[in-house]
């Protein structure tokens, strides 16, 4: 565990999963130990870029540890990476379901918008943002879902005030779409 947790922190993502893979079927892991491995694994393939082994190994860890938010959620995420939007609902509605928060309300408005379902992704970024006013992640994704309902205005407004919250990561995502709105 430690030389895949190694791997890890030095960026190797698919050699990490591996090993944890390997770790999580090796019959010396304690029983207990195996879902959290799997976990482990299934969160590696996705930094690897590798969602259907993430949701394959994600899909033994709940297997193995039922009820848990956080694995509904790193699976929401998999399938969102492998553009499987209907499973990522689901799943994502088993987090939400667990555990209502907004990061995960603003993850299921994402996956609602890709299936064009719209009045649910609203929806959603209205709890998301009742519950955490000013979340920039949920202005974002407001912003790109008003720029897809045809609303340049409150898709301007709602980026222009991601560039003055957000994160430097975010800020740029933002000022790409405003970027995009001018084209």
């Amino acid at each position: 565990h430690c030389a895949a947790s190694a791997l890890l922190g030095l960026n190797r993502y698919g050699e990490a999963a591996a090993s944890l893979d390997a770790l999580a079927r090796a019959a010396s892991t304690p029983s207990g130990m195996r879902g959290e491995i799997f976990a482990q694994a299934g969160n590696a393939w996705m930094l690897a870029g590798n969602g259907a082994k993430a949701v394959a190994h994600l899909h033994s860890a709940l297997t193995l540890t039922a009820g848990d938010a956080d694995l509904f959620a790193d699976l929401g995420r998999a399938d969102a990476m492998l553009r499987n939007w209907k499973d990522a609902v689901l799943d994502l509605n088993a987090a939400i379901n667990l555990r209502r928060d907004s990061n995960l309300l603003v993850l299921r408005a994402s996956a609602y918008r890709a299936l064009k379902d719209y009045r649910a992704a609203l929806s959603d970024l209205n709890a998301a943002l009742a519950i955490r006013p000013g979340n920039a992640n949920a202005v974002m994704e407001r912003g790109l879902l008003r720029r897809d309902l045809g609303d340049v205005g409150g898709a301007r407004t709602d980026f222009a005030t991601v560039m003055k919250t957000g994160s430097p990561a975010l800020k740029r995502d933002a000022a790409a779409a405003l970027d995009a709105l001018k084209e």
